[in-house]
């Protein structure tokens, strides 16, 4: 039935700087003194007879973290608790399907929620040949909420100079803001309501030896239903969001949720969108350099009321990116990486004491000095 394998693999880092920075406000930064050290499990699984079973890879990810911080697609660095099983077909095709554990996705419901199901059921359909490879990947999990969101009451967040609301030192556009939970909020539900998420993709790998030996173009198109997890990470390597202490767009970022309340009553899901491209060019057999483009834009559905305060609408999202490495030997990376981000907020709604509202379309450069060993 084939061998029994083990993989473990683990990530090793102190890290200090931009990446432990304080934000004073939503205007700028206050350095961080502090380092943060941490090891990270990338993988620890037993695989056998075309199963999966542990810590791996997430299967509907197929595009490469090539830039610390900056891609505008999924990404799952830390791995993903799961039971999958991929059978091979022949001829380079390959089918997955797996359950992965709910908790670990990006964007997981994370306010006014309940248990739900524990897993998200994620599939793929790979073909490989010598060309590069093509893959469709999928998955369907559910979100939930509280029954009762008549119990909530409608809070106007505290707003700055630019719209954004202010929570904890950082200016945040969070779609889900403004209601606040009773205290007695756990013994007043009735129950859970359920919507189901699906996402849908595509990406494409094709090897490019007749412009230089080891170049690579990537390719991705995703859309989503209540999956913001197929879009855009929620941490580590290609984070986008707000896992990232608030960095990427300068301390102004979005919040969403695969859920967002519409009413008093309501809630329905958010959709998403995006196209994305990666290309790796060797100049060299030592140099090579990675550049990256992609769009995103979220869609929150519409508010129907409580618009006391800012309801925030679509978010479209650019990320352009382009380094320099030298490899002296094998597995050692030396680089200079430059990023460019720049986001586009659209409010739905705003009372007429925010008519002031500036400052919602973000930008910044941010530029790395990478030293990097693997094992």
């Amino acid at each position: 039935m084939g061998p029994a394998r083990t993989f473990v693999r683990l990530r090793l880092a102190n890290t200090s700087g931009i990446r432990n920075t304080t934000i004073a406000n939503n205007v700028g930064y206050t350095q961080g003194v502090s380092s943060t050290t941490g090891a990270t499990l990338e993988s620890a699984s037993v695989q056998w007879a075309g199963f999966t079973f542990g810590v791996a890879p997430e299967n509907y990810a197929m595009m490469p973290s090539q830039f610390y911080n900056a891609n505008p697609w999924t990404g799952f660095p830390n791995g993903m608790k799961q039971i999958a099983y991929t059978a091979s077909l022949g001829g380079g095709l390959s089918a997955t399907l797996a359950l992965e554990d709910s908790n670990d996705m990006n964007y997981a419901q994370q306010n006014r929620d309940r248990i739900g199901n524990a897993a998200v059921v994620v599939g793929n359909i790979r073909l490989d040949q010598s060309w590069g490879f093509a893959a469709i990947h999928g998955m369907v999990g559910q979100n939930t909420v509280q029954k009762n969101w008549v119990n909530y009451t409608y809070v106007a967040p505290a707003l700055s100079s630019d719209g954004a609301e202010v929570l904890a030192g950082y200016a945040v556009i969070n779609p889900f803001s403004g209601f606040n939970a009773p205290a007695n909020a756990n013994s007043i539900s009735t129950g859970v309501a359920s919507k189901t998420g699906w996402a849908v993709g595509a990406t494409v790998n094709l090897k490019l030896p007749m412009i230089a030996a080891g170049d690579q173009l990537w390719l991705t198109a995703n859309y989503t239903d209540g999956q913001l997890g197929a879009l855009l990470s929620g941490g580590g390597l290609s984070n986008v969001n707000t896992a990232a202490n608030k960095r990427l767009l300068g301390g102004l970022v979005r919040a969403d949720n695969n859920l967002m309340v519409t009413s008093a009553t309501t809630f329905d899901s958010v959709t998403a969108w995006n196209v994305a491209a990666a290309f790796t060019h060797y100049w060299s057999a030592n140099w090579r350099s990675n550049f990256s483009a992609g769009y995103v834009e979220i869609n929150p559905p519409t508010v129907k009321d409580g618009t006391a305060g800012i309801q925030w609408g679509k978010g479209q999202l650019q990320v352009y990116t382009g380094g320099l490495i030298y490899s002296p030997v094998r597995n050692l990376d030396i680089g200079l990486e430059a990023q460019y981000a720049a986001m586009n907020n659209k409010l739905q709604n705003w009372s007429s004491g925010n008519t002031n509202i500036t400052g919602l379309k973000p930008s910044n450069w941010t530029t790395k000095l990478r030293v990097e060993r693997t094992f």
